[in-house]
């Protein structure tokens, strides 16, 4: 190897060194932000939860009014962009069709479980879902093959009688 290409391999060397030591510390960052997610994400679940069982209702649910603070972006963009963080596939699902005002299908189902902040990617727990909440009566499969929420029917001897 000539004196000019130990040079230039060195400075490559050098420069690969320094750019290793940064990923490093990027990855390293990563690690601590996903665990700081992690924290909120489960703070989030349990307070949205704790709401939603106050309410009887999704505090996302349409007639649901919410809080205004000064700081807050008008509109407010992301309310809802986390509901879903945490939350069992199903019960997500059952969600969004109790709030839909017609039936939906399984792709929009997916597209609104997902900008919700659902951590599932691909449609297969969402249609392992559909099929248990079709299965046990809360959800009806249309002939189109859209899902609609089946109100739920009162119980005769739960009627108040005067």
């Amino acid at each position: 190897m000539t004196r000019n290409e130990q040079i230039v391999s060195q400075g490559l060397l050098k420069e690969l060194m320094e750019k290793e030591l940064l990923l490093v510390n990027a990855s390293m960052a990563l690690d601590r932000a996903k665990a700081a997610y992690d924290v909120e994400a489960r703070k989030y679940a349990a307070i949205r939860d704790a709401t939603q069982a106050y309410l009887e209702r999704s505090p996302y649910a349409p007639d649901v009014v919410w809080p205004t603070t000064p700081n807050a972006p008008k509109p407010p963009v992301y309310r809802g962009r986390f509901r879903f963080v945490r939350m069992p596939v199903g019960d997500a699902v059952l969600e969004l069709l109790r709030e839909a005002q017609g039936p939906m299908s399984r792709e929009v189902i997916h597209s609104l479980f997902i900008h919700g902040g659902g951590d599932v990617e691909n449609m297969r727990s969402i249609n392992a879902a559909l099929v248990g909440l079709v299965k046990g009566g809360r959800v009806v499969r249309t002939p189109e093959g859209h899902y609609l929420y089946k109100e739920e029917e009162a119980d005769p001897g739960e009627l108040p009688f005067e």
